[in-house]
Protein backbone atom coordinates (compact mmCIF):
# COMPACT_ATOMS: atom_id res chain seq x y z
CA UNK A 1 0.00 0.00 0.00
CA UNK A 2 1.18 3.55 -0.78
CA UNK A 3 2.04 5.53 2.29
CA UNK A 4 0.50 8.99 2.53
CA UNK A 5 3.02 11.82 3.23
CA UNK A 6 2.96 13.06 6.75
CA UNK A 7 1.98 16.57 7.78
CA UNK A 8 5.64 17.53 8.32
CA UNK A 9 6.60 16.36 4.85
CA UNK A 10 3.73 18.27 3.30
CA UNK A 11 4.72 21.39 5.21
CA UNK A 12 8.36 20.99 4.14
CA UNK A 13 7.37 20.60 0.48
CA UNK A 14 5.13 23.64 0.70
CA UNK A 15 7.95 25.73 2.21
CA UNK A 16 10.26 24.65 -0.63
CA UNK A 17 7.72 25.77 -3.21
CA UNK A 18 7.26 29.10 -1.43
CA UNK A 19 11.04 29.56 -1.28
CA UNK A 20 11.30 28.99 -5.03
CA UNK A 21 8.53 31.49 -5.65
CA UNK A 22 10.33 33.97 -3.41
CA UNK A 23 13.52 33.55 -5.43
CA UNK A 24 11.62 34.13 -8.65
CA UNK A 25 9.98 37.27 -7.23
CA UNK A 26 13.39 38.57 -6.10
CA UNK A 27 14.85 38.02 -9.56
CA UNK A 28 11.88 39.78 -11.14
CA UNK A 29 12.36 42.76 -8.83
CA UNK A 30 16.05 43.06 -9.74
CA UNK A 31 15.23 42.83 -13.42
CA UNK A 32 12.59 45.55 -13.18
CA UNK A 33 15.12 47.70 -11.29
CA UNK A 34 17.70 47.22 -14.06
CA UNK A 35 15.16 47.86 -16.81
CA UNK A 36 14.11 51.20 -15.26
CA UNK A 37 17.74 52.21 -14.74
CA UNK A 38 18.45 51.43 -18.42
CA UNK A 39 15.48 53.49 -19.57
CA UNK A 40 16.58 56.54 -17.54
CA UNK A 41 20.28 56.27 -18.46
CA UNK A 42 22.15 59.56 -18.75
CA UNK A 43 25.88 59.69 -19.63
CA UNK A 44 26.28 62.74 -17.38
CA UNK A 45 25.43 60.64 -14.31
CA UNK A 46 28.84 58.96 -14.46
CA UNK A 47 29.82 55.37 -13.82
CA UNK A 48 32.38 52.83 -14.91
CA UNK A 49 32.80 54.24 -18.42
CA UNK A 50 31.64 57.85 -17.95
CA UNK A 51 32.75 60.83 -15.89
CA UNK A 52 30.26 61.99 -13.28
CA UNK A 53 29.13 65.60 -12.99
CA UNK A 54 28.54 67.49 -9.80
CA UNK A 55 24.78 67.57 -10.34
CA UNK A 56 22.39 65.00 -8.88
CA UNK A 57 21.93 61.88 -11.04
CA UNK A 58 19.01 61.90 -13.45
CA UNK A 59 18.59 58.14 -13.25
CA UNK A 60 15.31 56.97 -11.72
CA UNK A 61 17.16 54.38 -9.63
CA UNK A 62 19.62 56.89 -8.17
CA UNK A 63 23.38 56.73 -8.31
CA UNK A 64 23.45 52.93 -8.01
CA UNK A 65 21.11 52.58 -10.97
CA UNK A 66 23.27 55.03 -12.95
CA UNK A 67 26.40 52.96 -12.24
CA UNK A 68 24.72 49.68 -13.19
CA UNK A 69 23.27 51.12 -16.40
CA UNK A 70 26.66 52.56 -17.37
CA UNK A 71 28.33 49.20 -16.65
CA UNK A 72 25.98 47.05 -18.73
CA UNK A 73 25.70 49.55 -21.57
CA UNK A 74 29.49 49.83 -21.64
CA UNK A 75 29.88 46.05 -21.85
CA UNK A 76 27.04 45.04 -24.19
CA UNK A 77 25.57 48.25 -25.64
CA UNK A 78 21.89 48.34 -26.56
CA UNK A 79 21.50 44.51 -26.33
CA UNK A 80 21.90 44.96 -22.55
CA UNK A 81 18.12 45.37 -22.52
CA UNK A 82 17.91 41.63 -23.23
CA UNK A 83 19.18 40.86 -19.73
CA UNK A 84 16.20 42.19 -17.74
CA UNK A 85 13.65 41.44 -20.47
CA UNK A 86 14.68 37.78 -20.74
CA UNK A 87 14.70 37.36 -16.98
CA UNK A 88 11.23 38.94 -16.69
CA UNK A 89 9.88 36.56 -19.33
CA UNK A 90 11.49 33.59 -17.57
CA UNK A 91 10.05 34.61 -14.21
CA UNK A 92 6.58 35.10 -15.66
CA UNK A 93 6.63 31.66 -17.29
CA UNK A 94 7.83 30.06 -14.07
CA UNK A 95 5.16 31.70 -11.92
CA UNK A 96 2.40 30.80 -14.40
CA UNK A 97 3.52 27.16 -14.51
CA UNK A 98 4.12 27.14 -18.29
CA UNK A 99 7.86 26.59 -17.89
CA UNK A 100 8.64 23.52 -15.78
CA UNK A 101 11.38 23.58 -13.18
CA UNK A 102 14.76 22.29 -14.35
CA UNK A 103 17.08 20.70 -11.76
CA UNK A 104 19.63 19.16 -14.14
CA UNK A 105 22.93 21.10 -13.83
CA UNK A 106 24.00 20.31 -17.38
CA UNK A 107 20.76 21.66 -18.81
CA UNK A 108 21.06 24.83 -16.72
CA UNK A 109 24.67 25.34 -17.83
CA UNK A 110 23.74 24.74 -21.47
CA UNK A 111 20.94 27.30 -21.36
CA UNK A 112 23.13 29.84 -19.58
CA UNK A 113 25.84 29.35 -22.21
CA UNK A 114 23.26 29.70 -24.97
CA UNK A 115 22.04 32.98 -23.50
CA UNK A 116 25.62 34.28 -23.32
CA UNK A 117 26.25 33.32 -26.97
CA UNK A 118 22.99 34.96 -27.97
CA UNK A 119 23.77 38.17 -26.06
CA UNK A 120 27.28 38.47 -27.48
CA UNK A 121 26.02 37.79 -31.00
CA UNK A 122 23.47 40.61 -30.65
CA UNK A 123 26.18 42.98 -29.41
CA UNK A 124 28.47 42.07 -32.30
CA UNK A 125 25.72 42.56 -34.89
CA UNK A 126 24.92 45.95 -33.32
CA UNK A 127 28.58 46.98 -33.63
CA UNK A 128 28.82 45.73 -37.22
CA UNK A 129 25.67 47.29 -38.68
CA UNK A 130 24.27 49.89 -36.25
CA UNK A 131 27.32 51.91 -35.30
CA UNK A 132 26.80 55.67 -35.02
CA UNK A 133 29.56 58.08 -33.95
CA UNK A 134 27.16 60.27 -31.97
CA UNK A 135 25.74 57.40 -29.90
CA UNK A 136 25.00 58.40 -26.28
CA UNK A 137 26.19 55.01 -25.04
CA UNK A 138 29.67 54.95 -23.49
CA UNK A 139 31.13 52.32 -25.89
CA UNK A 140 28.87 52.42 -28.91
CA UNK A 141 25.74 50.40 -29.73
CA UNK A 142 27.53 47.07 -29.22
CA UNK A 143 29.58 47.85 -26.15
CA UNK A 144 33.15 46.78 -25.49
CA UNK A 145 32.33 43.08 -26.09
CA UNK A 146 30.62 43.70 -29.39
CA UNK A 147 33.35 46.05 -30.66
CA UNK A 148 36.11 43.59 -29.78
CA UNK A 149 34.45 40.59 -31.44
CA UNK A 150 33.48 42.65 -34.49
CA UNK A 151 37.04 43.91 -35.02
CA UNK A 152 38.49 40.41 -34.64
CA UNK A 153 36.03 38.80 -37.06
CA UNK A 154 36.13 41.54 -39.72
CA UNK A 155 39.94 41.53 -39.81
CA UNK A 156 39.90 37.81 -40.67
CA UNK A 157 36.64 37.16 -42.55
CA UNK A 158 35.56 40.60 -43.77
CA UNK A 159 32.20 42.24 -43.14
CA UNK A 160 30.07 39.69 -45.01
CA UNK A 161 31.85 36.64 -43.63
CA UNK A 162 31.77 38.03 -40.09
CA UNK A 163 28.04 38.72 -40.41
CA UNK A 164 27.35 35.16 -41.60
CA UNK A 165 29.36 33.60 -38.75
CA UNK A 166 27.76 35.84 -36.13
CA UNK A 167 24.29 34.92 -37.45
CA UNK A 168 25.18 31.25 -37.04
CA UNK A 169 26.28 31.94 -33.46
CA UNK A 170 23.05 33.86 -32.88
CA UNK A 171 20.92 30.93 -34.07
CA UNK A 172 23.01 28.45 -32.06
CA UNK A 173 22.69 30.46 -28.87
CA UNK A 174 18.96 30.93 -29.34
CA UNK A 175 18.51 27.19 -29.91
CA UNK A 176 20.49 26.31 -26.77
CA UNK A 177 18.48 28.82 -24.76
CA UNK A 178 14.96 27.94 -25.95
CA UNK A 179 15.39 24.43 -27.45
CA UNK A 180 13.77 25.66 -30.68
CA UNK A 181 14.54 23.66 -33.83
CA UNK A 182 15.12 25.88 -36.85
CA UNK A 183 14.26 23.01 -39.20
CA UNK A 184 10.88 22.71 -37.51
CA UNK A 185 10.44 26.48 -37.77
CA UNK A 186 11.11 26.33 -41.54
CA UNK A 187 8.76 23.36 -41.91
CA UNK A 188 5.92 25.09 -40.09
CA UNK A 189 6.55 28.35 -41.96
CA UNK A 190 6.47 26.59 -45.32
CA UNK A 191 3.27 24.73 -44.44
CA UNK A 192 1.51 27.91 -43.34
CA UNK A 193 2.73 29.77 -46.45
CA UNK A 194 1.40 27.00 -48.72
CA UNK A 195 -1.91 27.02 -46.84
CA UNK A 196 -2.18 30.79 -47.24
CA UNK A 197 -1.36 30.55 -50.96
CA UNK A 198 -4.11 27.96 -51.48
CA UNK A 199 -6.62 30.17 -49.67
CA UNK A 200 -5.63 33.13 -51.86
CA UNK A 201 -5.99 30.97 -54.98
CA UNK A 202 -9.45 29.80 -53.97
CA UNK A 203 -10.46 33.39 -53.13
CA UNK A 204 -9.25 34.73 -56.50
CA UNK A 205 -10.97 31.84 -58.30
CA UNK A 206 -14.25 32.62 -56.58
CA UNK A 207 -13.85 36.34 -57.33
CA UNK A 208 -13.26 35.56 -61.00
CA UNK A 209 -16.32 33.32 -61.05
CA UNK A 210 -18.46 36.03 -59.43
CA UNK A 211 -17.19 38.77 -61.74
CA UNK A 212 -17.95 36.68 -64.85
CA UNK A 213 -21.65 36.50 -64.11
CA UNK A 214 -23.70 38.25 -66.81
CA UNK A 215 -21.10 37.73 -69.55
CA UNK A 216 -21.79 35.56 -72.63
CA UNK A 217 -21.51 31.87 -71.97
CA UNK A 218 -18.34 31.41 -74.03
CA UNK A 219 -16.56 33.94 -71.78
CA UNK A 220 -18.00 32.78 -68.44
CA UNK A 221 -15.95 31.01 -65.80
CA UNK A 222 -16.68 27.33 -65.19
CA UNK A 223 -19.35 26.57 -62.65
CA UNK A 224 -17.89 23.25 -61.73
CA UNK A 225 -15.99 23.12 -58.49
CA UNK A 226 -12.33 22.05 -58.66
CA UNK A 227 -11.82 18.32 -58.33
CA UNK A 228 -10.14 16.85 -55.31
CA UNK A 229 -6.92 14.94 -55.77
CA UNK A 230 -8.67 11.61 -55.08
CA UNK A 231 -11.42 12.36 -57.61
CA UNK A 232 -8.82 13.45 -60.15
CA UNK A 233 -6.94 10.19 -59.80
CA UNK A 234 -10.07 8.07 -60.20
CA UNK A 235 -11.43 10.08 -63.15
CA UNK A 236 -8.11 10.40 -64.98
CA UNK A 237 -8.09 14.22 -64.86
CA UNK A 238 -4.64 15.66 -65.55
CA UNK A 239 -4.77 18.53 -63.06
CA UNK A 240 -7.33 18.76 -60.21
CA UNK A 241 -7.05 22.58 -60.08
CA UNK A 242 -7.59 23.15 -63.83
CA UNK A 243 -11.02 22.64 -65.44
CA UNK A 244 -11.44 20.12 -68.22
CA UNK A 245 -12.80 20.87 -71.68
CA UNK A 246 -16.30 19.82 -70.61
CA UNK A 247 -16.31 22.48 -67.88
CA UNK A 248 -16.65 25.28 -70.43
CA UNK A 249 -19.86 26.13 -72.30
CA UNK A 250 -18.93 27.13 -75.85
CA UNK A 251 -21.30 28.24 -78.58
CA UNK A 252 -22.00 25.25 -80.87
CA UNK A 253 -22.34 27.50 -83.89
CA UNK A 254 -18.89 28.99 -83.35
CA UNK A 255 -17.41 25.50 -83.08
CA UNK A 256 -19.18 24.36 -86.25
CA UNK A 257 -18.04 27.44 -88.19
CA UNK A 258 -14.47 26.87 -87.03
CA UNK A 259 -14.67 23.24 -88.16
CA UNK A 260 -15.96 24.27 -91.62
CA UNK A 261 -13.21 26.87 -91.96
CA UNK A 262 -10.60 24.27 -91.05
CA UNK A 263 -12.11 21.84 -93.62
CA UNK A 264 -12.00 24.50 -96.37
CA UNK A 265 -8.41 25.39 -95.47
CA UNK A 266 -7.51 21.69 -95.51
CA UNK A 267 -8.95 21.24 -99.00
CA UNK A 268 -6.48 23.84 -100.30
CA UNK A 269 -3.38 23.29 -98.15
CA UNK A 270 -3.48 19.69 -96.96
CA UNK A 271 -5.35 17.19 -94.78
CA UNK A 272 -8.09 18.53 -92.51
CA UNK A 273 -7.73 18.53 -88.77
CA UNK A 274 -10.83 16.48 -88.08
CA UNK A 275 -11.67 13.30 -90.00
CA UNK A 276 -10.15 12.05 -93.24
CA UNK A 277 -8.30 14.06 -95.83
CA UNK A 278 -10.48 15.73 -98.53
CA UNK A 279 -9.27 13.42 -101.27
CA UNK A 280 -10.34 10.37 -99.21
CA UNK A 281 -13.87 11.63 -98.54
CA UNK A 282 -16.90 11.73 -100.73
CA UNK A 283 -18.90 14.95 -101.08
CA UNK A 284 -21.79 13.28 -99.28
CA UNK A 285 -19.53 12.52 -96.27
CA UNK A 286 -18.36 16.11 -96.13
CA UNK A 287 -21.90 17.43 -96.36
CA UNK A 288 -23.19 14.98 -93.77
CA UNK A 289 -20.83 16.40 -91.14
CA UNK A 290 -22.24 19.94 -91.49
CA UNK A 291 -25.60 21.60 -90.99
CA UNK A 292 -27.97 22.91 -93.71
CA UNK A 293 -26.47 26.41 -93.92
CA UNK A 294 -22.93 25.10 -93.90
CA UNK A 295 -23.84 22.52 -96.58
CA UNK A 296 -25.09 25.28 -98.88
CA UNK A 297 -21.85 27.22 -98.39
CA UNK A 298 -19.91 24.05 -99.14
CA UNK A 299 -21.79 23.44 -102.44
CA UNK A 300 -21.31 27.08 -103.43
CA UNK A 301 -17.58 26.83 -102.86
CA UNK A 302 -17.45 23.64 -104.94
CA UNK A 303 -19.38 25.32 -107.83
CA UNK A 304 -17.02 28.30 -107.72
CA UNK A 305 -13.99 26.00 -107.84
CA UNK A 306 -15.48 24.13 -110.82
CA UNK A 307 -16.13 27.37 -112.75
CA UNK A 308 -12.59 28.60 -112.06
CA UNK A 309 -11.18 25.27 -113.30
CA UNK A 310 -13.24 25.44 -116.52
CA UNK A 311 -12.16 29.05 -117.17
CA UNK A 312 -8.53 28.03 -116.71
CA UNK A 313 -8.92 25.17 -119.21
CA UNK A 314 -10.58 27.52 -121.75
CA UNK A 315 -7.76 30.02 -121.50
CA UNK A 316 -5.12 27.31 -121.92
CA UNK A 317 -6.84 25.95 -125.02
Amino acid sequence: MDQQPSADQQFLQRMKNLAREGVVMFVLTICIFLFLSFLSFDPADGGWFSTASNAAPENLMGSFGAVMADLFFGLFGNPAYLLPISAIVWGGLRLSGILPECKEPRVIAMRAGGFLFWLLANSTLASLHFYTPDSPLPSGPGGVAGEGIAMAFTSIFGLLGATMLILVLWMTGFTLLTAVSWLQVMDVTGFQAEKLAMKCFQFLRQEAKDSSKGLPEQFSAPNKNPLSFQDALTSGHSDPLMPSETDYKVNDKAVTSASVSEADAGSKTGPAIHGLAPENRTPEEGVAQTGPSQAADHHASQDLAARMQSDAQAESS
